[in-house]
This record gives C-alpha cells, structure tokens and sequence, in this order.
C-alpha cells in the first residue's frame, strides 16, 4: 500500500524533471512523485549514484545489473528490481539471466566472476559481513578496487531500496513493457 498521495502538481523544477521522465520511460515514476517531488533535493543525490555508477566504476554493465536487481529483488523493493531489469533491457542485455538470479549458486548461467560477486554481495545481506570462503573466491576474481565497488554497489541500491519499499511504491513495470520475444 502506497503510504503517500503522488504529488501530481510539482513545483517547477520537478515539473521539468517529470517531463523528462515521461520521455524517457513513458511515464512519470512513481519514486518522483512520491519522494523527489517533496524533497527536491534528495534527487541530485540519486542523480549522483547513478552516474557514478555509469560512468565512473570499472565493474562491467551486465554484472553492475545482476547485482542490482539481486539485491533489490532480496530486499523486496519491486520497483528497483522492476527499474533495474528495464534499465538492463535498454543497454542490450537480455532478460533471461535475470530469471535465474534465485538460483545464481547452482545456475550454469553465471561465470565464476558473477558467481563471486553475487556471494560477495550475498554474504552483506545475510550477514552483514564477508565470510572467509567468499573472500577468498573473491580475492581470485576480482581487484581491490572491484571488491569496494561491489560493496560500494550494494549499498547504493539498498539506499534506493530503502526509500522505496518502506513508503509502499511498487514496480511501475518498466521491465514487463520493455521485454521482447527475441532477447
């Protein structure tokens, strides 16, 4: 249950900001008329991690989205798996690994590397920590720099996951309009 009305008539920056999204996605989120179009501000923030994560990790994009819908998904947001999935779609890659992420441990779909960062990231949601094992397989997977990023990551989408699923927004099924046959 959505515990706040969407604000359907924003300021003037948000305004823009909600045209913006109408074209970008076919409608307005409802993350921005619910959070950002009350706390303005809260967006370049937002904004900031999702550049970040664009343009300044070394992670690949394909492992940056299965970590960011596995962590979504673990955590019940449905709108920020629902966002992830889409944003995945858009840069080419196939939903399908997707549907195995319940099963990453046994999946032959994963590479060893994916394998890694999804117990990597696992270990942080289950324990709140990195246990000896997984470190180890990490360390043969990945950099220094991977591994902050990895956590670096998690903990991005948690903040999103943490502002959504609390308030009630649920998926805008971004993802189900952007699924084809041939991916």
């Amino acid at each position: 249950m959505l515990l706040l009305s969407p604000v359907e008539r924003p300021g003037f920056l948000m305004r823009v900001v909600y045209r913006v999204a109408r074209r970008r996605y076919g409608k307005v989120l409802m993350p921005l008329r619910v959070i950002y179009s009350r706390a303005p501000v809260l967006l370049a923030v937002g904004l900031l991690i999702e550049w970040i994560r664009d343009h300044a990790t070394v992670l690949e994009p394909e492992l940056r989205s299965l970590v960011t819908v596995y962590v979504s998904t673990h955590r019940s947001c449905d709108f920020c798996a629902d966002l992830a999935l889409a944003l995945a779609v858009r840069k080419g890659i196939g939903p399908g690994r997707f549907d195995q992420l319940p099963a990453w441990r046994s999946s032959t779909a994963f590479s060893p590397r994916e394998r890694a960062a999804l117990a990597w990231v696992d270990d942080i949601l289950e324990k709140g920590r990195i246990g000896e094992a997984t470190l180890a397989d990490a360390r043969k997977a990945f950099s220094e720099r991977e591994l902050v990023e990895l956590t670096w990551l998690q903990a991005s989408e948690a903040y999103f996951n943490l502002q959504a699923h609390p308030l009630g927004i649920r998926s805008d099924e971004l993802a189900s309009a952007r699924r084809t046959p041939n991916r």
